[in-house]
Formats: structure tokens, C-alpha cells, sequence
């Protein structure tokens, strides 16, 4: 009986631990695995796109520092924001009244700050395969709106489920926010957009 699941199998085929052509699929079936639906696994894997980590690309960054933009000294984004955001997009209780930081210390921060969100988009890549572009679509989402849960449904939404969720996280404290619009709008087609 065979003791790993078909995307254990298609994972380890696709890092070349299985051989390749007829070969493989005589290991394969000597292994107890069915052929067909490993390889079948094997090829939505690849046209997905690696199911390892991945972490943002530069290009994910900058779009994240256009929306965000520098903020020199403290400031709130909304009336209704319970902390001060500095830098690019830094929020929480660690920040004051006043604040001020260099754009070098903001860069470091930003890229600190990155680090969770980043693992947040991660959990869900091991079960979709994002391409570069939908990872650092959802890491920008994930930035702004703190996880990626409520758009993949907890992993229970395909690609393009996800895709059309993304204008539904326009609202900020139940009121619509233009600006929140436009960078869902970017995200998105951002998401949609194949990787080169």
C-alpha cells in the first residue's frame, strides 16, 4: 500500500526523485502509485507553479511602496484607524504621535514587516502553487488587510474564485474607501496577469 499522498509523490517526481519517461512510471508502479494520476498531479503542479516558499519579488515590493507611500512622520490613514502608520505602511502600537523615520529606516522596516505576511501568503502556496505575480498580488492584499483567510475562503477557493473576491475588500470600518478600490483593482489585475 502506498504510504505518501499522490501531491507528496507529484512534488518528489517534479524535484527528479522518480526518473523520467517509462522508467518512472514503471518505479511508480512498482511503488504502488498510480501512473496516471500522479503525472496528472505532476502537470497541474508545474502549470501552476512551485509549491515551495517563495518569498516577494522586488516587483511586489515596489508595488507595495507605491500604495502604501512614505510617510516621514507618524500620521493616521482614516479617522478611524486605532494606531499611527509611518514609514511605508508600518502600523501598530510601537508607533507614536510625532514619529519620525528616514526613508533607510523605513525600507529596513518595510522589508521586516514583509517577513510575516510573506508566511501568511505561504501557508496557502503549499496548496495552490501561486505563480510570482498572484504571490505578490496576495502578499500586497495580505500587507493591507493582515491575512489572506477570508479571499481564499481558508483555502477552499480556486484561482479564479480568489481573483473575484479581491474588489469585495474595498470597505474600511463598513464605509467604502476609493482609494482601497483602486489598489484592489491593481492587485488583481496583478494576480491575473501571467508571470513572463
Amino acid at each position: 500500500m502506498p504510504k505518501k499522498s499522490i501531491d507528496t509523490i507529484a512534488k518528489e517526481v517534479l524535484n527528479n526523485k522518480w526518473g523520467v519517461g517509462l522508467h518512472r512510471k514503471k518505479k511508480l508502479e512498482k511503488a504502488g502509485y498510480n501512473y496516471e494520476k500522479v503525472q496528472n498531479r505532476v502537470n497541474e503542479l508545474y502549470h501552476a507553479g512551485s509549491t515551495e516558499d517563495k518569498n516577494i519579488s522586488s516587483n511586489g515590493v515596489a508595488l507595495i511602496k507605491s500604495f502604501e507611500g512614505f510617510c516621514r512622520v507618524a500620521c493616521k490613514a482614516l479617522p478611524t484607524e486605532k494606531y499611527y502608520t509611518i514609514g511605508f505602511g508600518h502600523y501598530g502600537a510601537d508607533v507614536k504621535e510625532n514619529q519620525t523615520i528616514t526613508k533607510d529606516e523605513a525600507v529596513k522596516l518595510l522589508v521586516k514587516d514583509l517577513a510575516g505576511f510573506v508566511a501568511k501568503v505561504n501557508k496557502y502556496n503549499r496548496k495552490y502553487g501561486f505563480t510570482q505575480n498572484e504571490f505578490d498580488a496576495l502578499v500586497s492584499f495580505c500587507y493591507n488587510v493582515g491575512n489572506i483567510d477570508g479571499i481564499t475562503k481558508n483555502g477552499t477557493r480556486t484561482k479564479a474564485q480568489i481573483a473575484d473576491k479581491f474588489l469585495a475588500y474595498a470597505y474600511s470600518g463598513g464605509k467604502y474607501v476609493q482609494g482601497l478600490y483602486n489598489r484592489r483593482l491593481k492587485e488583481r489585475a496583478l494576480f491575473n496577469k501571467k508571470d513572463k
